[in-house]
């Protein structure tokens, strides 16, 4: 497997996991964002961290602009720049949450369901490219 479908594969699973984590752990995501506007600052300057360098990491490892595979990389872009903007701009987050706290239920019912539909997309992209499912397959084949 290439350090692309490396990327791929991480960012599919990762997608996957938290959409799913957003559906069954609703509750305690919903008490996170609400516990998000006690210290918005210091908040949004971790959510800054964690997206900036997981984006940086994607678009380093990750550009390609081609097929489906430019969603991986446009993933990656959009990370990098949610993480500027929270570092640079970290109060922003207050105005996020004055919209997003009044439908937060709804918001993470819809961002799980697109969340796993993009990971598992991504997943199924890069199962079907020559010589993945050999290699996952690999230690089971003896």
């Amino acid at each position: 497997m290439t350090s692309l479908q490396s990327i791929e594969f991480m960012t599919g699973m990762i997608l996957c996991v938290i959409g799913l984590s957003y559906l069954k752990g609703m509750k305690g995501w919903m008490s996170w964002i609400e516990n998000l506007a006690i210290k918005p600052g210091q908040s949004s300057l971790v959510i800054g961290a964690i997206n900036l360098v997981a984006g940086v990491f994607i678009i380093a490892f990750h550009w390609v602009w081609q097929g489906t595979q430019t969603i991986v990389t446009i993933l990656g872009l959009l990370m990098t720049l949610k993480g500027v903007v929270h570092l640079l701009y970290p109060f922003w987050l207050t105005a996020k949450l004055n919209i997003i706290l009044p439908h937060s239920k709804n918001i993470l019912a819809i961002s799980g369901l697109v969340t796993i539909v993009v990971g598992a997309f991504i997943l199924h992209d890069l199962f079907l490219q020559p010589g993945v499912r050999d290699y996952w397959l690999k230690p089971f084949l003896l």
